[in-house]
């Protein structure tokens, strides 16, 4: 079991708007912490601040009409960047059927679509995702 460490506690996060300090209107610090953790080891960082909310509150807190305005690469070049990123890394993947779990509006696996790859995708959290059949 690797070793796990906190790592920076924080009363904001990039990708949630409502605690963000650095959104186009400046909005002041919401007061909510949001604790980091880090795996020693590989320095994978993530929170557990999320972990009992339902859908409905990821909804109201993230996925909310202000997003964009956090993460304004979020619709298009992000997942375009990524895409093209994959398809260097990665080129043996190309022929095999890949699931791209909580992607957002999809967009990435559009991207490698229309290169021929074998991409499926699914966002619980996005209205339009469609759970993929068995087998895809």
């Amino acid at each position: 079991m690797r070793a796990l460490s906190r790592v920076v506690t924080l009363v904001y996060a990039k990708a949630l708007p409502r605690f963000h300090t650095l959104t186009p209107q400046n909005e002041p610090l919401s007061g909510i912490p949001v604790h980091y953790y880090g795996c020693a080891h590989c320095d994978f960082i993530f929170t557990t601040r999320c972990d009992n909310w339902a859908k409905e509150d990821f909804n109201l807190n993230i996925y909310n009409d202000r997003y964009v305005e956090v993460d304004p690469y979020f619709v298009e070049v992000g997942p375009i960047n990524q895409a093209k990123w994959s398809e260097q890394q990665y080129p043996l993947l190309k022929g095999l059927k890949i699931l791209d779990f909580g992607p957002g509006t999809g967009f990435f696996a559009s991207w490698l679509n229309s290169r021929r790859w074998d991409v499926s995708f699914y966002d619980p959290f996005c209205v339009d995702s469609v759970v993929p059949e068995q087998g895809t």
